[in-house]
């Protein structure tokens, strides 16, 4: 949609008013930018050492899950276990909400009467993977969701700094340069208005 300023000198300071907020707006975004790349950074790094994580928890629990199996069979690892519940500590920055803590709440093992002396370590092994699954989740969320608000801010501070604030300072060159041959024109309008007004008599 096209600007439409007032006609005349009111137009000068409607386009001044919003090239002002134009360049605010441009210069809060930048900020905001900074510190969302900084906020990617650290998030990536935890995203990445948290699924290092999880990866190895997993492997360790598969490792125990296949030696009791081979010890006992595969029944004992079938055994229904109490649940498990995720608790989110969730942050609100730069009107962003997102998880920046997260842990895993689990009852305590139920007792297995087995014989099977693996057993327990795949129980153990098995409830550090749940943990760091819940780790790497929060953080991958997290991750995703700082990510996507930096697209939509580069995106926003674009639009103001490339076509925003150029159209604004464009359309107030326009307005100047009519402005001045307006003057000039009164100006020479006033001198040959002064020049045919007929000169008193003394």
């Amino acid at each position: 949609m096209p600007m439409i300023p007032p006609p005349g000198r009111a137009g000068r300071l409607w386009l001044q008013a919003r090239l002002g907020v134009a360049r605010r707006a441009a210069d809060l975004l930048d900020r905001k930018e900074r510190l969302l790349r900084s906020d990617v950074r650290r998030l990536s790094e935890l995203a990445s050492s948290s699924s290092e994580a999880w990866d190895a928890a997993c492997r360790r629990a598969e490792t125990w899950a296949a030696r009791t199996a081979l010890v006992g069979g595969r029944d004992d690892l079938f055994r229904p276990g109490p649940p498990a519940a995720a608790e989110v500590i969730w942050s609100n920055s730069m009107g962003l909400s997102y998880p920046t803590e997260a842990t895993c709440r689990q009852a305590p093992p139920v007792p297995v009467v087995s014989a099977n002396p693996a057993l327990g370590f795949a129980v153990a092994a098995n409830r550090r993977a749940v943990d760091a699954a819940v780790h790497c989740a929060a953080a991958s969320y997290a991750l995703g969701q700082v990510t996507a608000e930096l697209s939509a801010t580069r995106r926003r501070r674009r639009a103001i700094a490339e076509r925003w604030i150029p159209d604004l300072e464009s359309a107030l060159a326009r307005l100047e340069s009519r402005l001045d041959e307006l003057e000039r024109e009164e100006h020479v309008r006033a001198r040959w208005a002064q020049r045919r007004a007929p000169r008193s008599r003394p």
